[in-house]
């Protein structure tokens, strides 16, 4: 809240629900975070109503803000209606500026976005997180309402747990079975440097001065326009792939089956819709339509939004799956020189792993291929605007 703006206006009653809420009571929440239960809608009708009469124009309260609450007057607190915010939180500049400069990697699931973030990571001086559970939910919330605070913990969490995580190896994942394991992307003299590296957070700091994180976590395009306005430094990576293919590899996990649309195989996070879950990366308010689609037509609905989606995204580039099988050498030169780094030795090691791929649409019936028309029309129209591709 900004000098000189009004406090909402609270009726007994709001007062009282908030009051004996729990754990939301006013006795163990501090100042700042009862201005925010209070100015972010948090419990309606309490955002929305504002009492513009009886201000006292450049009024303070001391910082336990909610004992004056208490120990005073409801007539009173409603009468004293302005004050200043305390100064707010503030996050290390180094915070800002690795949010500013990260990797993000993203696209439709099974459409190649492990195979592009393993190559990726593998770069000279970039830290690689795969999937951070958080980030499904943080990003699905509204930041319009609360764009400063979100903007903080966003930061906190990339810079603390993942950029800094990776470097001390703290965060390391070292089963070697796991997609997001570090031996996917690093060789062991590397692992083994940071595992015995040092340990106070300043000289963690030190080691990360020129190196730069990538976060791979696909099905968030919706989010990636407004995101990429708070962080114009963002490097925006996109991974798709031939629709079939994809459609099939997303049947083989049966993610949008009845059965795991209703408890059996949750895709976190989801908004509930009678007896089904249905994932965040579907627009809710096409619930009805979704849940009576197959399950086929519900991953062609899919993909036909997602790619949409991606169209709207900003200075993005654009990688197919299969180019990264056919042409992986051309791909990593692609990618180093527009992300300003270098392959390693671990690059070429991927490299050499990476498996040809086959008739892509050997034995698919000639229907399939007019009942994706829509489909493919819109994923040939990114295809067309990829930079590597038209090369």
């Amino acid at each position: 809240m900004k000098s000189g703006e009004s406090i909402k206006e609270l009726n007994c009653s709001d007062l009282n629900r908030i009051s004996s809420s729990r754990p939301y009571g006013f006795q163990i929440f501090d100042r700042e975070t009862i201005i925010c239960l209070l100015y972010f809608n948090d419990f309606d009708p309490i955002g929305k109503n504002y009492l513009e009469s009886h201000s006292e124009p450049n009024q303070t309260y001391p910082g336990n803000w909610w004992f004056t609450l208490m120990n005073t007057s409801y007539h009173n607190f409603v009468k004293a209606k302005s004050f200043r915010r305390t100064t707010p939180l503030q996050v290390s500049p180094e915070t800002s500026k690795c949010t500013n400069s990260s990797i993000l990697i993203s696209g439709p699931a099974r459409s190649g976005t492990s195979l592009l973030g393993n190559l990726i990571a593998s770069f000279r001086s970039i830290e690689y997180s795969y999937e951070p559970n958080l980030l499904w939910l943080l990003l699905r919330l509204n930041r319009q309402s609360f764009l400063e605070s979100w903007k903080l913990i966003y930061e906190t969490f990339l810079y603390e747990d993942l950029f800094l995580g990776e470097v001390s190896g703290r965060s390391t994942n070292l089963r070697t079975k796991d997609e997001s394991s570090i031996f996917r992307h690093k060789d062991e003299k590397e692992i083994q440097q940071r595992l015995e590296g040092p340990g106070s957070r300043l000289e963690i700091q030190k080691l990360s001065v020129d190196k730069r994180l990538a976060v791979k976590i696909p099905d968030i395009v919706d989010v990636i326009p407004s995101l990429s306005e708070m962080y114009p430094g963002m490097s925006i990576v996109i991974a798709i792939r031939e629709p079939i293919a994809t459609i099939n590899s997303w049947l083989s996990k049966a993610w949008l089956s009845d059965k795991s649309l209703m408890g059996g195989l949750t895709l976190f996070p989801f908004r509930k819709y009678k007896n089904f879950q249905i994932p965040h990366f579907i627009p809710f308010t096409n619930a009805k339509y979704f849940v009576e689609l197959s399950e086929r037509d519900r991953v062609v609905y899919y993909l036909n939004h997602v790619y949409e989606l991606i169209n709207l995204v900003p200075k993005k580039i654009l990688i197919r799956y299969e180019d990264i099988c056919s042409q992986p050498n051309e791909v990593v030169r692609y990618l180093s020189t527009a992300l300003k780094t270098t392959p390693t030795n671990k690059t070429d090691q991927l490299i050499l792993q990476i498996r040809q791929i086959e008739n892509l649409h050997q034995n698919v019936p000639s229907h399939l291929f007019r009942s994706f028309e829509e489909t493919y029309s819109k994923y040939q129209y990114l295809v067309n605007q990829s930079d590597f591709h038209r090369q």
